[in-house]
């Protein structure tokens, strides 16, 4: 189901051959055992058991763009998370967004600051994702970090990259009616792992390839990867499949 909705989102039909979707769940199923076991024995020549996140990126370092996608998508899901333990924390004892001024709640002298410190508290969790083996965090002391502006080509790349898939998507759903978009909506949310942990790491049969329960962000990781893998495999398809039919016009 998951695979035909992201198949789906990257331009294939809304039913596509149970055949094609069979093949492919069998190549993103090897390509993930493949990424458990690497980590793994990168976990075990740090001396460690269990895998971290670390273990899995660095499997893909090389690829700076999809690294660069992970860490936002792993740092806007640790900002939602700040976010939502601090909307429980606020409701436990019995604090409002804006606290309350002389006009009454939220009138005339009233403190925005709940909502400044919360940004601020989200934009400095967003930062922290700091990966080892990146030569700036050998050592001890860090360069001073002057703002957002400079960002590096990496950064602008990814950044460019990103535009292109929104451009991409709006050229898809244009067209669509109001229903259909819903469903591309919906189906855009396709994931492995959302929710789904136990039996996605039964799928892959991950207590079978290393010992220990791995940690969430590891399941994360690999589900993120995993949706990027079927869009990767059903574009390039695509691709191939609209080449192959122009050339048959040609002749």
């Amino acid at each position: 189901m998951e695979i035909q909705q992201m198949m789906f989102v990257s331009g294939e039909t809304n039913d596509p051959p149970e055949s094609t979707t069979t093949m492919i769940e069998d190549i993103v199923r090897d390509q993930v055992v493949e990424l458990v076991l690497q980590s793994g024995k990168t976990a075990y020549s740090r001396g460690q058991r269990s895998v971290a996140p670390e273990d899995v990126i660095f499997l893909i370092r090389h690829d700076v763009g999809k690294v660069n996608r992970l860490r936002t998508y792993l740092s806007w899901k640790d900002v939602r998370k700040n976010a939502k333990d601090q909307d429980s924390a606020d409701i436990g004892a019995g604090n409002d967004l804006v606290e309350d001024g002389p006009g009454g709640p939220g009138g005339a002298g009233a403190n925005p600051s709940g909502i400044d410190n919360k940004m601020m508290a989200s934009k400095q969790k967003k930062s922290q994702i700091r990966l080892p083996w990146e030569l700036e965090f050998m050592f001890r002391e860090q360069p001073l970090d002057y703002g957002d502006d400079e960002a590096d080509e990496s950064e602008r790349e990814t950044v460019l990259a990103t535009l292109k898939r929104l451009k991409t998507n709006d050229d898809r759903t244009k067209n669509m009616t109001q229903k259909e978009y819903v469903h591309w909506s919906e189906c855009r949310q396709a994931s492995f792992t959302f929710r789904k942990g136990r039996r996605f790491r039964e799928w892959c049969g991950f207590s079978n390839l290393i010992e220990g329960r791995p940690h969430d962000d590891v399941i994360d990781i690999l589900g993120f990867l995993t949706f990027e893998m079927v869009c990767s495999i059903t574009e390039e398809a695509l691709k191939r499949k609209k080449k192959k039919k122009k050339k048959r016009e040609q002749k």
